[in-house]
């Protein structure tokens, strides 16, 4: 019968790789953190529709205090079956919405998702939400950085 030897890593090897593997989730945090500390989200929030509702919309208000301008470039949930940036505009009286490819937040600026204009269309929402659940809502930046925000459903919050 034949036994085949297998040759285990040192102990030096397998603590170089555990160290370069902790080294490597603190550079990915830390990239995340700082993003995050560049912009703040506030009144977030997703009106109560009636469980019956395929599409709903999200608003908040982005402020961007870095130097340069932040792009939107894309948002996705687990709680929806897609997320999408869209725009609603009156045009000869009647109601229009369309997709919008990006969304810029200028350097120092803020950009208002908010009804009647700019925001997130909701499809497909994969349960019934109550008044004060939170939803997770990630925005993917034009850089690749993605940016959790959570969302309150609910009435419009009061500034």
């Amino acid at each position: 019968m034949y036994h085949a030897r297998c040759r285990l890593p040192s102990r030096g090897k397998v603590m170089r790789r555990f160290l370069l593997a902790i080294g490597l989730s603190l550079l990915a945090a830390s990239a995340s953190a700082s993003a995050a500390a560049d912009w703040v989200v506030t009144a977030a929030w997703i009106p109560l529709l009636p469980p019956p509702a395929r599409m709903q919309a999200g608003y908040a208000t982005l402020r961007n205090d870095s130097a340069s301008d932040l792009v939107i470039v894309a948002a996705s949930s687990a709680e929806f079956a897609s997320v999408s940036l869209h725009q609603s505009r009156i045009e000869d009286g009647v109601a229009q919405m369309s997709p919008l490819a990006a969304v810029t937040i200028p350097a120092h600026g803020s950009f208002r998702f908010e009804p009647g204009a700019a925001h997130l269309m909701l499809m497909g929402p994969k349960r019934a939400f109550a008044s004060g659940d939170q939803v997770q809502i990630e925005f993917e930046l034009q850089d690749g950085r993605r940016l959790p925000v959570a969302f309150t459903v609910g009435s419009r919050p009061t500034p």
